[in-house]
Protein backbone atom coordinates (compact mmCIF):
# COMPACT_ATOMS: atom_id res chain seq x y z
CA UNK A 1 0.00 0.00 0.00
CA UNK A 2 1.38 3.40 -1.11
CA UNK A 3 -1.69 5.74 -1.64
CA UNK A 4 -4.33 6.66 1.36
CA UNK A 5 -7.61 7.68 0.64
CA UNK A 6 -9.74 8.86 3.38
CA UNK A 7 -13.60 9.49 3.49
CA UNK A 8 -15.78 9.92 6.72
CA UNK A 9 -17.52 12.14 9.41
CA UNK A 10 -16.11 14.37 11.73
CA UNK A 11 -13.39 15.42 9.30
CA UNK A 12 -12.30 18.17 11.71
CA UNK A 13 -11.21 15.00 14.18
CA UNK A 14 -11.11 11.23 12.91
CA UNK A 15 -11.00 11.83 9.67
CA UNK A 16 -7.96 14.96 10.12
CA UNK A 17 -6.27 12.92 12.77
CA UNK A 18 -5.93 9.38 10.54
CA UNK A 19 -4.92 11.69 7.32
CA UNK A 20 -2.21 13.22 9.55
CA UNK A 21 -0.94 9.73 11.09
CA UNK A 22 -0.94 8.41 7.20
CA UNK A 23 1.20 11.18 6.38
CA UNK A 24 3.37 10.73 8.74
CA UNK A 25 3.73 7.07 8.22
CA UNK A 26 4.82 8.14 4.80
CA UNK A 27 1.47 7.37 2.97
CA UNK A 28 1.07 9.35 0.28
CA UNK A 29 -2.04 10.39 1.80
CA UNK A 30 -5.50 12.26 0.10
CA UNK A 31 -8.72 13.49 1.81
CA UNK A 32 -11.88 13.08 -0.72
CA UNK A 33 -13.65 16.30 0.06
CA UNK A 34 -17.22 15.16 -1.28
CA UNK A 35 -16.88 12.44 1.03
CA UNK A 36 -16.45 14.35 4.35
CA UNK A 37 -18.64 16.18 6.96
CA UNK A 38 -17.27 18.17 9.68
CA UNK A 39 -18.24 18.41 13.37
CA UNK A 40 -17.34 22.17 12.86
CA UNK A 41 -17.93 24.72 9.75
CA UNK A 42 -15.13 26.32 8.81
CA UNK A 43 -12.86 24.05 7.08
CA UNK A 44 -9.67 25.27 9.09
CA UNK A 45 -9.06 21.39 9.66
CA UNK A 46 -8.23 21.58 5.89
CA UNK A 47 -5.59 23.71 5.98
CA UNK A 48 -3.71 21.51 8.91
CA UNK A 49 -3.82 18.65 7.03
CA UNK A 50 -2.12 20.37 3.91
CA UNK A 51 0.80 21.59 6.29
CA UNK A 52 1.23 17.94 7.01
CA UNK A 53 1.59 17.12 3.76
CA UNK A 54 -1.98 15.78 2.90
CA UNK A 55 -3.82 16.25 -0.34
CA UNK A 56 -6.96 17.44 -0.87
CA UNK A 57 -8.95 16.22 -3.34
CA UNK A 58 -12.69 16.15 -5.08
CA UNK A 59 -14.45 13.55 -6.16
CA UNK A 60 -13.77 13.98 -9.82
CA UNK A 61 -10.04 13.75 -9.51
CA UNK A 62 -9.78 10.53 -6.79
CA UNK A 63 -12.10 8.71 -10.23
CA UNK A 64 -8.77 10.44 -12.45
CA UNK A 65 -6.42 8.91 -10.23
CA UNK A 66 -8.56 5.38 -10.23
CA UNK A 67 -8.22 5.11 -14.49
CA UNK A 68 -4.97 5.81 -14.21
CA UNK A 69 -4.25 3.44 -11.45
Amino acid sequence: VKDVYLVGLAGDYCVKATAIDAAKAGFNTFVVTDGVRSVSPGGKEYEEMKAAGVGIIDLVELKKRMQVA
